[in-house]
């Protein structure tokens, strides 16, 4: 019994039950500080560059969440490490404090935090299901959604801020949420079906 039970392969131990979370090693932790890098270039290139267009608190984040939240998807469908966003995370808010961006600290540290803290979190609960695309995708909406509440939180302390707003900033402040929140979705579901084409391909390349 005990030379049976040792001799289960990895695939088949999964075959039985729930996958067991794995914490970092050194190539997924080298991983996802490349992806925070690149999530805080992308931020910079992409949201800064929109903010200046129209100066609405988050208004930037309508440029970035999608190709951020690939980055970030595709980090954690490939690694399937516990803490890898949170990670990511660390190293986004590294990288803009290094380049100089870290001005408005608390938004700059505590939006991809929590943000990331969010996706880590649906991703252990959710990771087991077969339904790669809508797991990614759920993953995906709670990256994107929690990292503007957290950054709206912030904001909302920051009153001369908003002095010049327009009169309907909360409806506008809504609809950027719920673009990002779709946006971190539409994301998941590339990556997702990205996956099943590489798996298919891999497949029939094994039948030939």
């Amino acid at each position: 019994m005990t030379q049976t039970g040792l001799s289960l392969s990895p695939q088949a131990a999964a075959a039985q039950g729930p996958s067991r979370l794995q914490l970092l090693g050194y190539r997924q932790a080298l991983l996802a500080i490349a992806a925070g890098v690149a999530c805080a270039a992308i931020s910079q290139l992409f949201g800064r560059t929109l903010h200046w267009v129209w100066p609405i608190p988050t208004f930037g984040s309508i440029a970035a969440a999608f190709p951020r939240a690939v980055v970030l998807l595709v980090l954690v469908s490939r690694t399937r490490r516990l803490g890898v966003l949170t990670t990511a995370a660390a190293a986004e808010i590294g990288a803009k404090f290094a380049l100089g961006v870290g001005v408005m600290w608390p938004v700059a540290i505590f939006a991809p935090i929590m943000g990331n803290l969010a996706g880590d979190a649906l991703w252990a609960v959710l990771r087991d299901n077969s339904r790669r695309s809508a797991v990614l995708a759920l993953v995906g909406a709670g990256l994107c959604g929690a990292r503007i509440l957290a950054a709206l939180v912030f904001w909302s302390l920051l009153r001369p801020a908003l002095a010049d707003a327009p009169h309907n900033i909360g409806l506008l402040l809504a609809v950027i949420l719920a673009t990002n929140v779709t946006l971190g979705m539409l994301a998941g579901c590339v990556v997702g079906q990205s996956g099943k084409l590489r798996k298919r391909g891999s497949d029939n390349v094994q039948d030939e």
